[in-house]
């Protein structure tokens, strides 16, 4: 236990040389370091040669609070947008994982005419904004997404080649606790229900001709709102994206079109840029490498993760963070 309060207490001074062990600090000068960030950030990138195709397999994107991630559904061929907001969670009186345990909000399908038959995908971690080329029969399409740092909306859009099209469709989630779901599968048939459970209403959608909105009440109070809307700027076609939560009020339709309305009339030029900026000021505020690359792309990964799933004034992290 000594050797081990040791060797924790040289790793800080190593990664701290300003600050003493007594706390004070320091009279030598601050070190002085030339990094060209855009560069030395696109080394430690994901990477996907091989479409994912499973949660655990997705490219992630976040702000602390809006979530996105991206994966192939082959059976679907589809290309499915997994939405999510840590605000999002149940509000009955019990507590606990049936009680009041985060939601699931739902996911879009981007599907093409065409058969997709592979791709690959670029998590540039520097902008914190996705990359992907998505091979079909035809040809291929691009595909860019990120869940704006500074401005709560989910911006997504593609290029097309040729005379291929993509339908949208809009999946809504049950917004009844995952561990009440998974009780309901032969893989947890172990589990023992609570008898009072009731399952909450399925969401409303209402779709228009660039859009719609997806509406779920909780009877124990708040409600759920995904609001999306459509746009064609040059030669990228835009979806854009907000969920809400509300509680006790019931006005997240409100906000959720509200926002996503301001959002386009910014236009993504002007919101990549804000979104560019807060990735820009994060990765600076500290700087680490070692001589090992997968030790030191591991390392900033969770600094990218980190800021993805929360922020000082946002939600904990647990399994729906990461």
């Amino acid at each position: 236990m000594k050797r081990k309060l040791i060797l924790l207490t040289l790793l800080s001074l190593l990664l701290f040389p300003g600050i003493h062990a007594s706390g004070s600090k320091s009279s030598s000068p601050a070190l002085e370091v030339n990094i060209d960030w855009a560069k030395f950030m696109s080394e430690q990138d994901m990477i996907w040669e091989v479409l994912p195709q499973a949660w655990y397999e997705a490219p992630f994107m976040g702000n602390g609070t809006l979530g996105l991630m991206v994966w192939y559904e082959p059976k679907l061929n589809a290309i499915r947008l997994e939405t999510g907001n840590s605000l999002v969670h149940d509000h009955r009186p019990e507590k606990g994982l049936f009680g009041n345990p985060r939601l699931l909000t739902g996911h879009f399908l981007l599907q093409p005419q065409r058969k997709i038959t592979g791709g690959t995908i670029r998590l540039d971690l520097w902008n914190a904004e996705m990359r992907a080329e998505i091979q079909t029969t035809e040809g291929s399409f691009q595909l860019e997404a990120m869940v704006n740092a500074a401005t709560p909306v989910i911006q997504t859009r593609w290029k097309l080649q040729k005379e291929e099209n993509i339908s949208i469709k809009w999946i809504p989630a049950s917004a009844n606790s995952p561990r009440y779901q998974y009780g309901l599968t032969p893989a947890g048939s172990w589990m023992k229900m609570p008898e009072s459970y009731t399952e909450n209403p399925p969401a409303k959608v209402k779709l228009s001709p660039k859009g719609g909105i997806s509406l779920q009440t909780l009877p124990a109070g708040g409600e759920t709102a995904i609001y999306w809307q459509t746009d064609k700027s040059s030669e990228w076609h835009e979806l854009w994206i907000n969920v809400a939560h509300s509680y006790p009020e019931k006005n997240a339709c409100k906000v959720a079109e509200e926002t996503v309305i301001r959002a386009q009339q910014q236009g993504w030029n002007s919101l990549r840029t804000t979104h560019q900026q807060w990735w820009h000021n994060f990765y600076p505020a500290s700087f680490f490498s070692v001589d090992d690359g997968i030790k030191e792309s591991f390392y900033w990964i969770q600094l990218y993760k980190l800021a993805s799933a929360t922020r000082a004034d946002g939600a904990l992290i647990d399994n729906t963070g990461p």
